[in-house]
């Protein structure tokens, strides 16, 4: 199909989810911008405001099914931060432990919501489309030992855990927070909100955080 009827066809795909979880929409922003994905929004009784941003599709492009698909597949994930995720206690953690903590929660969070979602109905073929966005986005890899890449490992190896079977090979093998981040997703079953994931998430910065400027000179003179 015509890159406009597609992203036409996602921007109602995304209404319909909503509503027919018993939501109503009070006002819903699709843009169609950047490589990934992402939502920021409201929730009063019920009632969504959104904006979603997807990545680029040109009005004029042929999308193929797989495309399609693959965006069907982000629609869905956002939705399910839409349905499942607290923006407070994520928004305060970010502000008093900084971006990579927001980071490691995005990750953590993520895994949770799409086994919500799975769990919850809302939309048919749930996880066949996650499983094959989480190949899709991570089919390339990326270097375990970046402790900037912690969040993307707990999100493959997250969802790996919620049984998803994946083709991106086992992110724990020489990676140096392989035991801190095995040890949150252990917890991360027991979550059943935003703000349990957030407190797993600073537990596990805690653990892997490295020294502060200064820091590491105390730690030598004292040794």
């Amino acid at each position: 199909m015509q890159g406009s009827v597609a992203k036409a066809a996602l921007t109602t795909m995304f209404a319909d989810l909503w509503r027919s979880s018993g939501n109503k929409i009070k006002k819903l922003d699709v843009k169609f911008a950047g490589d990934g994905a992402g939502i920021r929004y409201t929730r009063r009784r019920r009632n969504l405001s959104a904006t979603v941003v997807l990545p680029t599709i040109d009005d004029k492009a042929e999308v193929s099914h797989e495309l399609f698909n693959k965006m069907t597949g982000y629609v869905v994930h956002e939705l399910g931060h839409a349905w499942f995720t607290d923006n407070e206690p994520w928004d305060t953690a970010k502000s008093l432990h900084g971006d990579t903590v927001g980071s490691i929660i995005n990750g953590l969070e993520d895994a949770r919501t799409e086994l919500q979602v799975i769990r919850s109905g809302y939309a048919d073929n749930a996880r066949t489309l996650f499983v094959q966005l989480t190949n899709n986005v991570f089919e390339d890899g990326f270097e375990v030992w970046d402790i900037r890449n912690v969040a993307a490992v707990c999100a493959v190896e997250g969802r790996r855990a919620n049984g998803y079977e994946l083709t991106v090979p086992d992110l724990f093998l020489d990676n140096p927070f392989a035991e801190e981040i095995s040890e949150a997703l252990l917890d991360l079953p027991h979550c059943t909100n935003t703000a349990d994931v957030v407190e797993v998430a600073i537990e596990l910065w805690s653990k892997i955080e490295p020294p502060k400027e200064g820091d590491e000179a105390l730690i030598c003179v004292e040794q």
